[in-house]
């Protein structure tokens, strides 16, 4: 009897990737905190980006609720994920590709790309926890020309076939945030008091980030 094989790891629709997320938490804690912080957040995913040297990336891929969700969570100056505080820093020569099959090899891909997009640099994949590749890629390239075009078509061509694409952003750590906790006002159903760590709005990343700077 054959064993079928294993499904690859698939990114859905709203997924926002960000590398350089130093995520010590479990993922049950750091995607209740970033629930609070953050509206839409639907579920989070280790990821690592293998580069060619051999380097492996830390990084987080967050799946939104929706494109506009995935949108604002992007346009944030800052982000706090697992009590560090982060800039997001776009890279105008990379672009991240979704929906990529998973046996697709680095040589294969960057044979096929290079017939339309002449100025890649080169190709590196995405691995999960496991060691498993999921279906992204970044491409870096040797002029933001062709990254301009790209995102304005919003996919590019892979074997024929429209693969979605989004900007390359990476994570910048800044500080530590700060433990913050305030005492909730005991609703008149709840008559115990709890304390829980306080949800650090925009407002105040914007502020600490400012402290930093000084």
């Amino acid at each position: 009897m054959s064993l079928k094989p294993s499904t690859p790891k698939k990114s859905i629709p709203y997924s926002v990737i960000l590398p350089n997320a130093r995520l010590d938490s479990d993922k049950i804690t750091v995607l209740n905190s970033l629930r609070s912080n953050y509206r839409g957040v639907r579920d989070i995913a280790r990821f690592y980006l293998r580069e060619n040297n051999g380097e492996s990336i830390p990084c987080i891929r967050i799946d939104m609720q929706s494109e506009d969700l995935a949108k604002t969570l992007i346009n944030n100056a800052n982000m706090v994920i697992d009590g560090r505080i982060y800039s997001i820093e776009t890279s105008p020569r990379s672009l991240i590709v979704m929906k990529v099959p998973t046996n697709q090899t680095i040589h294969n891909l960057s044979s096929d790309l290079s017939h339309n997009y002449t100025s890649i640099e080169s190709i590196s994949r995405f691995y999960d926890h496991k060691n498993d590749p999921v279906d992204c890629i970044r491409i870096n390239f040797k002029s933001d020309a062709n990254v301009v075009q790209i995102l304005k078509d919003k996919y590019i061509f892979i074997n024929g076939t429209k693969a979605p694409i989004q900007p390359f952003r990476s994570l910048v750590y800044i500080k530590d945030a700060p433990v913050e906790q305030i005492t909730e006002t005991p609703k008149q159903t709840n008559p115990t008091n709890r304390r829980r760590p306080a949800v650090l709005t925009e407002e105040r990343v914007q502020q600490l980030f400012n402290e930093h700077q000084q």
